[in-house]
């Protein structure tokens, strides 16, 4: 018993101090930090903090699914080109624990920084980090992004929306495409979760979804399948979110600047 009082006091002690680490940043990262500082007035550290909590309330009370499952989650980090220390609070330290995330804070980080510019900067304007030409997001777009691939047309609706499935690298992929105005519902889940099980890696290319859609989805979906949901913003900005589906899905790259 008096060891593990003492053990407790130990943790209860190490947890009330701060620790600094160094965090790195994309070009990218460092405009849509300083974006959300400017908007809420925050310091560097409170936001960062800030962010990294609520990367794991999000995943844990409005999605229901790990943390590293986040579309936002990194799986590589692109070159850093600013760096700085950075004091974690015990509370976020706790935050982490809890998600077993301790060991990537960084990533975390960058996840709740996205989750934060989506929801707080959805109409601010766009960060580009490369020219490109810039891309007509209709349904020809959808089918040169499937010829692109090397893929064929499977449907193509009147609606608008264009989907193919085929064999990339040896791996089983699912395109779809859809870029009305609104947002993709729970309404489409049963037809796109049918055609999706076929698959190993999905991509959806949307204009917006709905915060169920997404939720509701993988519900249908084996856990093992790589779901990649993308945003017309994603794809024409070079987000973490799309750096991510290009790591699964290199030949995806392939697709920015086509028209």
């Amino acid at each position: 018993m008096a060891n593990y009082a003492e053990q407790l006091v130990a943790k209860t002690k190490e947890q009330t101090q701060e620790q600094k680490v160094v965090i790195k940043f994309t070009s990218s990262q460092v405009e849509q930090i300083k974006k959300i500082t400017n908007a809420l007035g925050l310091a560097y550290a409170v936001a960062i903090n800030s962010a990294i909590k609520y990367a794991v309330y999000y995943a844990n009370n409005i999605v229901s699914t790990p943390v590293n499952k986040l579309k936002e989650f990194p799986t590589t980090q692109g070159k850093s080109i600013d760096s700085f220390k950075l004091e974690i609070t015990p509370e976020t330290w706790l935050k982490l624990e809890q998600a077993g995330m301790e060991k990537y804070w960084l990533e975390c980080a960058i996840a709740g920084i996205q989750l934060f510019y989506e929801k707080l900067m959805d109409n601010s304007q766009p960060i580009v980090t490369q020219d490109i030409p810039k891309q007509s997001f209709d349904s020809n777009f959808g089918k040169n992004c499937i010829k692109q691939l090397g893929l064929e047309v499977k449907n193509s609706h009147h609606s608008g929306s264009i989907d193919s499935i085929g064999s990339i690298n040896g791996n089983s992929v699912f395109f779809y495409a859809n870029f009305r105005k609104r947002p993709l519902d729970k309404q489409l889940t049963v037809s796109l979760g049918n055609k999706i099980q076929q698959a190993k890696i999905a991509i959806i290319l949307a204009t917006k979804y709905t915060k169920v859609f997404e939720k509701q989805l993988r519900q249908k979906l084996d856990k093992k399948l790589k779901l990649h949901l993308l945003t017309t913003e994603d794809f024409a900005n070079n987000t973490t979110i799309f750096q991510k589906a290009v790591n699964d899905l290199p030949k995806l790259a392939e697709l920015r600047g086509i028209q």
